[in-house]
């Protein structure tokens, strides 16, 4: 069975570049927090990745909306971001630095924050057609 991801951003483009590149896992992707803890209260992943900022809740809504859902999920949620966009999110991301993968990023970087959140060898990198 493949490790599941969940991911979380508003960019659907973006969100199907990373599920292009990250196909080794069973993803699911959606682009709100709202819609993303609706997963979560459902099922648990093996790791979640989230945009830190969304429009209506952000990152660190759904980083506390997990922990209230489904105590110890929320040690599974790591971030991307292009960087803080308000106070909140600033000190969020000085409180979480090892959760973070700033965009831009390297495709093998990527593949390795993900490997390392699951718990999984890194799956070879796939050709993109």
């Amino acid at each position: 069975m493949r490790p599941s991801l969940l991911i979380i951003d508003d960019d659907e483009h973006l969100g199907v570049v990373l599920q292009r590149v990250l196909r080794g896992y069973e993803i699911a992707i959606v682009t709100s927090a709202e819609d993303g803890l609706e997963l979560v209260a459902e099922r648990s992943f093996d790791g979640i990745l989230c945009d830190l900022s969304l429009p209506g809740k952000g990152g660190a809504d759904f980083f506390a909306g997990v922990a209230e859902l489904r105590p110890g999920q929320e040690a599974r949620v790591r971030f991307i971001t292009g960087g803080a966009t308000d106070r909140e999110s600033e000190r969020f991301l000085r409180d979480h630095p090892g959760a973070v993968l700033h965009k831009p990023f390297e495709l093998e970087r990527l593949r390795q924050f993900v490997a390392d959140l699951v718990g999984t060898p890194q799956v070879p990198l796939p050709l993109l057609a």
